[in-house]
């Protein structure tokens, strides 16, 4: 499904979008036109805006003030004998707009109490805003209209609360019985007598209540696609789509409801119907699937995000040459995607200004910006995955890195095209810029943090020179082929007149300072980089290095001493 996500991308299609709704999660509310069938308002009927008679009601109140218009409140339904408006037509009016205003749900009147008759142009006015006006009967009493007003309303959250109690704990029970996702969704169909369906936040399809064409799937992530690309959901708001989709000649409407995994990525829940013409039981079974798959979606992506620390944990230790033997190194790489069969291309990728990457995170904490990270690392992934196979992607502190199988002819121009690929995709879509650095093959296992060391300094080396959106090969490879037209004997000799009483000497002060002089220059001069490589603190680092600059009598600061020094350290791993 990643790949052809990566093909809608690139090719969007205009989709069928008809309306958006606000998908804010709420408990069915009694009805205005439902409370007029309850006993006590019997013989009440409505005189003006029967249009809002549908409207719903969530509170009651009685008149007791002339001033009660200042405090009436969205879907109240007010009651009034009238006392106060007797010989007042203008209190009425204003009461009435104002109730209009505030959206409230009604306003019920005893017309034979106080009143003579209700103004023509109030109900004008009640008509045209939409605010059903109700003659209410003699009897009974105002107050026992509230009571059971009141009830009703009660009565019926009470219901509408116990059913979605009951759905939730039923969706729950699936999945803390181990059942998974698609028991979740087959119960849901079940209940709303509908297909749906479960996207992931690529819009890979994860699971479904029924077999869905594979074609079908791909349209329906690319019309997902298209409305979520037009929609802003950066606020984490839960909203529901309606668009129209084609299926086996068939318009279907269905609705798209965003599940939230983590503050950047939600998950996708696809319905076979229109959400808002649905019952309230449909919807209250949809509304409490959505809640129970979040949380499932959110321990199955924190799973995931363990595995990929595993594998990054792995993988890192693997390119530092942590490991010595080519069969163990092959059967513990096995299970994130080594072959000992494969020549492996080492691309190390990276962008190019993370300070501007950032800025719009600000002060975020660090588990935004991580997830910021993860996002493009993700992305990167899907793109990698789609041009190359079976490619092993993982992340090396701010570099990411890609070891990619080669092809046995005419690679170079091959991987060429798909990193330029990869780039302007980055580019055009996410607008990242992005440099790669690739080391030189890798036929062995073991050869490999070889070719990442090689693919590093070179993108360090890109980096360092003030180059953007580069994509540059090492020249390694050629340094060593020329190293080896030298005599061994002359080899030897730069070696040891570079390293000096360093190379001879079995001290372990003297071992520590080749390491870290190694590993320095490995990660380009940063002293916070080595220190962490080598597990000591930073002021160690600085200090060793420091002895290797009187005991070598060098500059650390200076190109010339340091290339040297990688000199007759490239050297050293020849001659050992």
């Amino acid at each position: 499904m990643s790949d052809y996500i990566t093909e809608i991308i690139r090719n969007p299609q205009k989709s069928d979008m008809l309306e958006e709704k606000d998908g804010n999660s709420e408990v069915e509310q009694m009805r205005l036109n439902d409370l007029l069938e309850q006993e006590v308002l019997k013989g009440a009927t409505a005189v003006a805006g029967e249009k809002g008679l549908m409207n719903q009601v969530t509170s009651v109140t009685m008149m007791d003030a002339p001033d009660i218009a200042d405090f009436v409140k969205q879907d109240q339904l007010l009651l009034t004998t009238g006392y106060h408006l007797q010989n007042n037509p203008d209190l009425l009016m204003s009461i009435v707009i104002r109730m209009t205003e505030e959206g409230c749900a009604g306003l019920g009147l005893k017309v034979n109490r106080f009143l003579d008759h209700i103004p023509p142009s109030v109900i004008d006015v009640a008509n045209e805003g939409g605010l059903p006006v109700i003659a209410l009967p003699d009897e009974p009493s105002l107050g026992d209209m509230v009571n059971s007003v009141l009830k009703a309303i009660l009565d019926e959250r009470t219901q509408a609360l116990s059913e979605a109690m009951a759905i939730h704990r039923r969706f729950t029970d699936l999945i803390v019985g181990g059942k998974g996702l698609y028991e979740v969704l087959d119960q849901l169909s079940r209940h709303i007598c509908a297909p749906v369906l479960l996207l992931d936040y690529r819009l890979n399809l994860l699971e479904s209540s029924r077999k869905f064409d594979e074609d079908f799937c791909f349209v329906l992530a690319e019309k997902v696609h298209e409305v979520i690309q037009q929609d802003d959901l950066a606020n984490g708001a839960i909203r529901k789509l309606s668009m129209s989709v084609s299926q086996e000649s068939e318009k279907q409407m269905i609705s798209c409801c965003p599940v939230q995994m983590n503050v950047y990525q939600k998950g996708y829940l696809i319905v076979f119907l229109d959400i808002d013409q649905a019952g309230a039981s449909e919807r209250l079974a949809v509304e409490q699937a959505m809640n129970v798959i979040a949380f499932e979606l959110m321990k199955l992506h924190a799973v995931e995000q363990q595995e990929q620390i595993q594998k990054n944990e792995f993988l890192t230790e693997y390119v530092e040459g942590r490991f010595s033997s080519e069969k163990d190194l092959g059967r513990r790489g096995e299970g994130y995607g080594l072959r000992r069969s494969c020549t492996y291309l080492c691309v190390a990728i990276r962008p190019d200004h993370e300070d501007e990457l950032y800025r719009g995170v600000g002060q975020a904490p660090e588990s935004e910006r991580r997830l910021f990270k993860n996002a493009i690392y993700e992305q990167l992934q899907i793109w990698f995955d789609y041009y190359f196979d079976d490619v092993v992607f993982f992340s090396k502190n701010e570099v990411y890195v890609a070891l990619i199988p080669k092809p046995d002819d005419e690679w170079e121009d091959w991987l060429m095209k798909g990193l330029v690929t990869i780039q302007k995709e980055m580019e055009e879509f996410l607008f990242i810029s992005i440099s790669f650095g690739i080391g030189n093959p890798a036929a062995q296992l073991l050869q490999v943090p070889d070719s990442f060391k090689e693919a590093l300094e070179t993108l360090h080396n890109g980096r360092r020179m003030g180059q953007e959106a580069f994509i540059k090969w090492t020249d390694t490879k050629g340094v060593t082929e020329l190293l080896r037209t030298v005599s061994p004997q002359k080899l030897r000799e730069f070696y040891e007149s570079t390293l000096k009483s360093l190379v001879l000497s079995s001290k372990k002060e003297d071992e520590d300072l080749i390491k870290t002089l190694t590993v320095y220059l490995e990660h380009n001069g940063q002293i916070a980089e080595t220190a962490k490589a080598l597990f000591v603190h930073r002021n160690t680092v600085i200090y060793r290095l420091k002895k290797c600059e009187d005991k070598l009598q060098v500059n650390l600061k200076h190109a010339d001493d340091i290339h040297k020094l990688r000199t007759a350290l490239l050297v050293r791993e020849m001659i050992e």
